[in-house]
């Protein structure tokens, strides 16, 4: 039996293969990963792994997927029948995944500590006795340490004692029980595993217009009565809210529109920001609500 790693940093994924007790990168037209920038990506990406590399649909395989971003889960849930025929699949984010690979490695003893994997870099940082990542911006001439994405794949088969040494992990309960299902993963119902839906800002939206004074200034302002109250029934197609798109022109002119935010799940909402700000409601692409499915 297959297993196989994605390990989706910065939209690019790094896929591994283990089978038969030996690993496997894939490459992918002669490159160690495969872009994602919207679901569309996804979709060819399995096109391409079932021909020419006869991966039929990750058929009895497990399938485990690390992902850095909300929006790549919104990709993977909007294809999630490509993974039908799998034993298993799990998900889990990119942070317990690094911090996994380095307690295994022994790295975190001596901190401070800087990782860096692929054009991502990270800042080990603790507190108390609990141990996090914490994104940085990249720096000139920066020292850090590289975690490679195949050294990181390996160590998602579990061995017999993998639990224990968990158990033993600096780490949050959190990040434990993240860790625990993408090691010993249990299911293949995808309705578990997508059993709910993100809802990412389409902008950075403010509660009040701001000044636009330059050329192309934008000014995105959240429609107040537009918002779909918090514990509604919602359909797929739905409008959740909506927000006036203004952009300075020449001449002191406005291009202004009215945007709707949709609805891709049938569901129960439930918003995570609040209507009380000042200025930002909320930055793009920023988790701002979740649409659970009504059972």
């Amino acid at each position: 039996m297959d297993t196989v790693v994605w390990i989706i940093s910065n939209h690019n994924v790094f896929m591994n293969d283990y089978y038969k007790d030996k690993w496997k990168k894939v490459e992918f037209y002669k490159r160690d990963y495969w872009e994602v920038y919207c679901h569309y990506d996804m979709n060819e990406l399995v096109d391409y792994l079932n021909y020419p590399l006869h991966y039929n649909n990750f058929k009895g395989s497990d399938l485990k997927i690390v992902y850095d971003m909300p929006i790549i889960y919104e990709y993977l849930y909007k294809v999630k029948e490509r993974f039908n025929q799998v034993n298993t699949i799990t998900l889990c984010a990119l942070e317990p995944v690094l911090l996994w690979y380095l307690y295994n490695n022994d790295l975190l003893s001596d901190l401070p500590l800087t990782i860096g994997q692929e054009t991502k870099f990270y800042e080990v940082v603790k507190q108390g006795k609990i141990i996090t990542l914490k994104e940085i911006e990249e720096e000139e001439d920066m020292d850090y340490v590289n975690v490679p994405m195949s050294k990181t794949s390996e160590l998602l088969v579990c061995e017999e004692d993998t639990l224990d040494k968990l158990d033993l992990a600096p780490f949050s309960k959190e990040t434990k029980e993240q860790l625990r299902n993408i090691l010993v993963p249990s299911t293949n119902d995808l309705e578990t595993v997508f059993n709910q839906l993100p809802i990412l800002c389409p902008a950075t939206i403010r509660v009040s217009p701001k000044n636009a004074e330059k050329f192309l200034d934008v000014n995105d302002v959240l429609v107040k009565d537009s918002l779909v109250p918090s514990g509604s029934f919602v359909n797929k197609g739905d409008t959740l809210f909506e927000y006036t798109h203004e952009v300075k022109k020449l001449f002191g002119k406005k291009d202004v529109q009215t945007i709707s935010k949709v609805s891709d799940m049938t569901g129960i909402i439930k918003w995570h920001v609040d209507l009380n700000k000042n200025d930002i409601w909320a930055k793009k692409e920023e988790i701002i609500g979740t649409i659970i499915p009504k059972q």
